[in-house]
This record gives structure tokens, sequence and C-alpha cells, in this order.
């Protein structure tokens, strides 16, 4: 187990560790089986009824269940009755058939939150936006076992001289698939090939969208007023805060500073970040959006609680959290601009 996580999580990487700097390292890429082992992924998790307790006796609570991680017995999730767990072994099933469709490789796998979230990222080829400036692809699996969401299949790009991770919403084309409890074997290659059409169509709009980025030519002046106007605007100058109105006056020497610093930041990693000097990288609106993402994978401050690490904070925010809304937000707005 890696000492930068929880307790009871553990996380495998093919040959280097990624960039958030976690779990063990192999020399190859694993079969499915393989996988489960370096991974820890191999546990299965049960609903059990919860209690309270009163004096000294223990009442039901009803319509409320724990989800209990069954190899050591530690409370991955609260949901409701209607809940019905999505095993690790239903996940690893459905990537066993997406390497049959695919031949698709794992990279990397593992859990956060001592095994409330289990994910794998599985390579599928790389593409060039930019000539010279390869981007692979990758499938990420993601299960939940908080009653928040099923077992998933997202589609996402990572630029290998960076390792950003490209969040990108394309209209009219999803790059999230969500699985459904399969029976069988026949029924099971029927969601892969659903979820294989879903990730071409995304995958055709999406490099159309980057060539929009590419052929946008941005002036220094241009990019800044984009950072200043639409990524990061000037704060409201009042601001709602329970119950009272707040002028901006009380707080707007820490708001302009913050704001000051993340437009400085950026602007750095458009002259001098990772691929900057990639030709057809700087000056575009697609260089800019390299930045963006640049900053937030791996400079945007994230926020820690409940005693886990930044790196696994900024693991999970790249991929599906704040950090990957964000990312998705700055790509719609530059689009727009472009088209």
């Amino acid at each position: 187990m890696a000492h930068e996580l929880m307790e009871h999580d553990e996380m495998m990487s093919v040959r280097e560790r990624p960039w958030h700097g976690l779990g063990v390292v192999i020399e190859d890429y694993p079969t499915i089986e393989e996988a489960k082992e370096h991974s820890g992924l191999n546990w299965s998790a049960s609903v059990r009824p919860s209690f309270y307790l009163a004096g000294d006796e223990y009442i039901r609570i009803p319509g409320t269940n724990a989800v209990v991680r069954d190899d050591v017995d530690v409370v991955i999730g609260t949901v409701g009755d209607r809940y019905e767990v999505y095993q690790n072994n239903e996940m690893w099933d459905f990537i066993d058939s997406f390497q049959f469709e695919t031949g698709c490789k794992l990279e990397t796998a593992g859990s956060l939150r001592n095994g409330a979230t289990t994910w794998v990222l599985a390579k599928n080829g790389t593409v060039e936006y930019v000539s010279g400036d390869p981007v692979e692809e990758y499938f990420l699996f993601r299960n939940s076992f908080n009653g928040s969401t099923p077992i998933m299949a997202m589609f996402t790009n990572i630029r290998v001289v960076c390792n950003n991770t490209l969040s990108a919403a394309i209209r009219g084309a999803g790059n999230i698939f969500k699985v459904k409890h399969t029976l069988n074997a026949e029924n099971q290659l029927i969601e892969v090939r659903r979820a294989l059409g879903l990730r071409e169509k995304y995958r055709d709009k999406l490099n159309d969208a980057m060539q929009t980025l590419t052929g946008v030519a941005m002036t220094e002046r241009k990019i800044m007023d984009v950072l200043a106007t639409d990524i990061f605007p000037e704060p409201k100058q009042t601001i709602q805060k329970g119950g009272n109105v707040i002028s901006m006056k009380e707080i707007s020497k820490k708001a302009i500073t913050v704001r000051k610093n993340k437009i400085n930041a950026v602007l750095e990693l458009v002259e001098n970040g990772a691929g900057a000097d990639i030709p057809g990288v700087k000056g575009t609106a697609y260089g800019l959006y390299q930045a963006l993402t640049e900053w937030t994978d791996h400079e945007k401050s994230v926020k820690v609680v409940n005693n886990r690490v930044r790196e696994e904070v900024r693991f999970e925010n790249a991929f599906w959290g704040t950090g990957a809304q964000f990312k998705e937000d700055c790509f719609k707005k530059l689009l727009k601009m472009a088209v």
C-alpha cells in the first residue's frame, strides 16, 4: 500500500508513477487479474442496516443503510433502501469486454477515500491536434459506493508533454456512459458497443472543436482580455453571506490579489508552460486552453479536508471534480469565442 494514500487505499501504475505521484509501479501492462491484485480492487461491498444508540438500545434508522467494505469492515457510503451495489468485479467484467472490443491497455487503477470511489484508467490510442503535440486517449472507468453514480465509462484525453487532463464538454456528444447491471456476456457486449458508439461521436466532435481552437490566433492583448473578462471576471460589488449583504470594499484587497495572481499564473504558462514552444500552440486559443488546463491540474490550490493528502485531492479534482468542471467551462467559453 502506498504511504501517501488513506489507510485502506491502494493504487498501481505502469512503468512510472503518474503526475499525482501516488501508488506502486509495475513493469508492464497487466492482465485484468494482475490489475486487480496490484490495485487492491478485488474486494466486495455489502449493504447493512444503520442503527443509532439510544441509552442501552440500538434503534434501526428507517430508510438508511451503510455500504461496508467487506474485507476491512469500513463504512464507505450511506444509502437508501433502494440502493443496489455495483461491485468492483462488475466494473472489471465491463473493462474486460472493453479490452476484447478495443485492445485498450490498463495503465493505472486504484481507490480513493478507503474505497468510496474506485477507478481504472485504460489507454487506447494517440491523437495530435497540433503536429508534434501528442495527446493520448483514455477510457476512465469509475465506480462509487455512496449511491451517487453507477459504474461509468468516461472518455478523457491526457496531453503527453505536461500530463494535462483535457476535460471538454461538447454539445450533442456526451463523454460519459453509465453502465447498466448486465446479466450475461452477450448483454455486456451490447453495452460496450453502445458506449463505443458514443465515444466515436464524441471523438469526432472533439477533434473538430480542437481544430477550431488551433485555428484561432490570439494576441497577448486578446488573451489578457479573455482571462480578465470571461475566465476570471471581476468580483461583484456585493455578495450575499448568510442573511447579510457585504460590500466588496470589505474584502476587495484580498479578492483583487487572488484574481491577479490567477491571471498572472496562467499568462506565465501561456508563455513558458510545458509544450508552449511547440509550433502552433503559443498564440492560439488551443494554447490558452492548455495553459488553463495546466494551471488547473498542477498549480491551482485545492481544498484538503478529512486528513486526505493534497495529491489525492488534486487527482480527483482533475478527472471528475471541481477542476474538471472548471476546465469544461473554460473550453466552452473559448469555443464560443472561436466560432
